[in-house]
């Protein structure tokens, strides 16, 4: 009879340990990342930088350089800035230039910022501040 009711309690010990959730009761912390701040995007020919100010104004800067590492072209230019998403959830930045629009899709994260020139194209840029 000993036996059985140590089988019992090893049984309920079992049993308790198994119906133990794990993992799922955490609540997720979300971080909310935020476009303001400088990205730039380097190769070995050219370098763009978009500032983004939290007053929804900004600035482009575009520099070339010439095989030697020389630079050829520097262009500024200012602009304003509108975020929006659609109801896929896609967020888009439309950049207004002095002379032009541009729309473009956006990825962000704390450190890297992903800006698509068509549905499969981006250029991927870097936090710098």
């Amino acid at each position: 009879m000993k036996a059985m009711n140590y089988f019992f309690m090893l049984l309920m010990l079992v049993a308790s340990i198994s119906f133990t959730s794990c993992g799922d009761d955490e609540v997720e912390q979300v971080i909310e990342t935020s476009i303001v701040g400088e990205w730039f995007n380097e190769s070995e020919t050219q370098s763009i930088t978009y500032t983004f100010n939290s007053t929804l104004t900004g600035n482009y800067l575009e520099i070339n350089f010439d095989d030697y590492g020389e630079e050829t072209t520097r262009t500024s230019e200012n602009f304003e800035y509108s975020l929006s998403e659609n109801s896929n959830g896609e967020k888009f930045v439309t950049i207004v230039f002095e002379n032009s629009n541009r729309r473009m899709q956006y990825e962000l994260t704390s450190t890297k910022l992903l800006l698509y020139t068509s549905s499969t194209v981006y250029l991927e840029f870097k936090r710098r501040k």
